[in-house]
């Protein structure tokens, strides 16, 4: 008897049991659809709009006129350079990477730039390294040549405050760092020029300096600036303009050929 007893209370709570689940799970579907529809609503722009990828890189890519400062080492008695190419400016183009390595009150990072600078004409005619001869001013057909890379490792700091505390899209910043420049001058016939035995090809040891101010142009496009941050993780980007000292003369040395020069880039700019 007891044991018939314990077997119908067995099966009552399992029946019990499996009504109470039966429940839930019918309660559990019929609200779902309203917690969704919520969730579709206000709730899901609020974490779309507090949402920010995270920020490591910045990356830019500019361009500016240049002229290397080959004839200032000349004190004004001559002017190779000018012979040669003219006067007008030639454009120095330049990408650069940077590592965010601390991000406070604005940001400090570690960056890698590589520029390239190029500029032509037709050489004059008994001068092999393409110099203005002092028994007149013809030129022959061929072309002469000189191209720049200089490298540079940077510290960089973007003071963002103003951009992500107060929604004022404007961003100063400064670079400080070290440079090697390798050049080279070549002749019409494509080889490397030579001047007293010597190859005009070398490189340069310097140091840089720049000084920019950045337009966040998140506030233009808000709605596109968000999107690109959630799908590509882009955080912000920006149009800039920056003033750049490059002292390429190995510090000074006499015997180096400096090609370095005070300028100015503007450029466009991603921080992922």
């Amino acid at each position: 008897m007891k044991t018939a007893t314990h077997r119908i209370t067995s099966r009552g709570t399992r029946r019990g049991a499996m009504a109470s689940a039966i429940v839930a799970v019918t309660f559990a579907l019929v609200t779902a659809p309203r917690a969704q529809n919520s969730l579709d609503g206000d709730s899901v722009t609020e974490v779309v709009d507090a949402y920010h990828s995270p920020q490591h890189f910045a990356v830019e890519f500019k361009i500016g006129p240049y002229t290397p400062s080959l004839d200032a080492e000349f004190g004004g008695s001559a002017s190779p350079y000018a012979d040669l190419f003219g006067d007008s400016s030639g454009l120095i183009y330049e990408g650069e990477f940077d590592w965010q390595i601390w991000r406070g009150f604005g940001s400090i990072g570690l960056g890698i730039s590589l520029a390239y600078f190029g500029q032509s004409a037709a050489p004059f005619g008994d001068d092999s390294v393409g110099g203005k001869p002092a028994s007149g001013e013809t030129r022959v057909a061929g072309e002469t040549s000189i191209t720049l890379l200089p490298i540079a490792l940077l510290a960089v700091y973007r003071f963002d405050v103003l951009a992500n505390r107060w929604h004022i899209p404007l961003v100063p910043y400064v670079k400080v760092g070290l440079t090697y420049t390798f050049w080279w001058i070549r002749k019409g016939s494509g080889d490397v020029a030579s001047a007293d035995g010597s190859d005009a090809a070398g490189g340069n040891f310097g140091w840089q300096v720049n000084l920019g101010l950045a337009l966040r142009l998140d506030i233009l496009e808000p709605n596109a600036a968000k999107s690109l941050d959630v799908n590509a993780g882009v955080n912000h980007s920006y149009i800039f303009f920056e003033m750049k000292h490059l002292a390429a003369d190995d510090f000074g040395s006499a015997k180096a050929l400096d090609v370095g020069a005070t300028t100015w880039l503007a450029g466009l700019a991603f921080e992922f």
